[in-house]
């Protein structure tokens, strides 16, 4: 038995001793195993770390990218200008149902193209020069730079033909406005070469925003055409036979104050005529004013002639908003006729309540006719197309 005890404690000792080496040569499994999953948790701790560096990068990246397009964004629209081109151009245009005149126009319409733009736009108006002579552009009523005032200067954008010139401005002053050649250039104004301006206020409440608003250029026009059977049926034709030398014609108007209403011009074989016309027509080519019962309507009328013009609305009553772009001082004032002074722009206003067909037209005789007859001249329909049929076409 001790023989026995004596050997395995010979055995007990040996294994002691062999773990004893072992533990020499190699650490304890718990410290061992704690000290690698410190290691892990430090490398997990320093790839997390680069990660949020990382995505703190891109999102500075994305936020500079962010900014920068902003500020291209912001300079994009401060450099935004609202452009538009006007073609000078000799034009035939059709005046009256058996009258066709050779006109000076923009974009070969008479009046030019309706400009409407917003109060802060920045506007850029390109005159491409199409004619043989030089010509010109003036914002009538506008306060603007010399550049784009279209006087006589070398640098207020005179356009040699064949030319271009670009007229940049902040459309800052609401209002209806009308744009032509300027000075040495005004008699091609009279031979066609004008159009309308308007300038909405910005952020218009809707109490202030008509239901229909209609601009109306009137006005009187100087043209030469071949004869017609027209002309030899008036008794003078306005214009003592196409062979009178005389100076400005005189007539009166209803008030029995003096009027100027045409000139007579020789041409020789041509007839030479002034036409009175409303938007570019003789009535009863004149498109009609279209309305609905219950609508507010504003008129902006526009005076392009050499001629006062005193209009007559027939069934209605108006209130008259401004003058040259300035609003009416006195208390509100309804009426039913106005005169219009050459170059002059009125901003009327009144509710569509009497339905039926009506007339807007000049007072004077020799401005609502041609050649002695009627209808013509200055002269359109004002319709309730909801009350009447829109059977009543144009007789073009």
């Amino acid at each position: 038995m001790s023989m026995i005890r004596s050997s395995k404690l010979r055995i007990i000792t040996a294994s002691l001793a062999a773990l004893t080496a072992l533990h020499a040569v190699f650490p304890s499994a718990p410290a061992f195993a704690q000290d690698g999953m410190a290691a892990e948790q430090a490398r997990e701790r320093q790839e997390l770390q680069d990660m949020r560096e990382e995505v703190g990068d891109i999102k500075g990246t994305i936020n500079d990218a962010m900014r920068q397009m902003t500020e291209l964004s912001n300079q994009m629209k401060n450099n935004e200008y609202f452009e538009a081109h006007l073609f000078a151009k000799e034009t035939t245009v059709k005046v009256a149902g058996d009258v066709s005149i050779t006109a000076l126009t923009y974009n070969g319409k008479l009046p030019g193209p309706e400009l409407k733009f917003f109060q802060g736009d920045k506007v850029r108006l390109v005159l491409h020069n199409q004619m043989k002579f030089p010509t010109s552009l003036h914002l009538h009523g506008m306060i603007l730079p010399g550049t784009v005032d279209g006087l006589p200067r070398p640098d207020s954008g005179i356009v040699k033909p064949g030319a271009t010139y670009a007229y940049q401005f902040i459309a800052n002053q609401p209002g209806t406005y009308w744009y032509h050649p300027q000075v040495i250039h005004g008699d091609q104004k009279a031979k066609g070469l004008f159009g309308s301006l308007v300038i909405l206020p910005k952020g218009n409440r809707r109490a202030d925003v008509p239901d229909k608003d209609v601009v109306l250029v009137v006005g009187d026009m100087k043209a030469e055409y071949r004869s017609s059977e027209s002309r030899q049926s008036a008794p003078s034709g306005g214009y003592d036979g196409g062979t009178s030398t005389k100076g400005d014609a005189a007539s009166q108007s209803l008030t029995g104050s003096p009027m100027r209403l045409f000139q007579a011009v020789a041409v020789g074989k041509k007839d030479a005529q002034i036409f009175y016309l409303i938007n570019g027509k003789s009535a009863p080519m004149a498109p009609p004013i279209d309305v609905r019962r219950g609508q507010k309507v504003r008129l902006r009328i526009i005076n392009s002639g050499q001629s006062a013009v005193p209009l007559h609305l027939s069934g209605h009553r108006f209130e008259v908003l401004a003058r040259d772009g300035s609003d009416m001082l006195e208390p509100r004032v309804y009426r039913d006729t106005i005169t219009v002074a050459p170059g002059e722009r009125v901003d009327l206003e009144f509710t569509a309540d009497n339905p039926g067909l009506w007339a807007l037209a000049s007072e004077v005789f020799e401005q609502a006719s041609r050649e002695g007859r009627t209808p013509g001249g200055i002269a359109c329909i004002l319709r309730y197309t909801d009350i009447v049929e829109p059977a009543l076409q144009n007789p073009n």
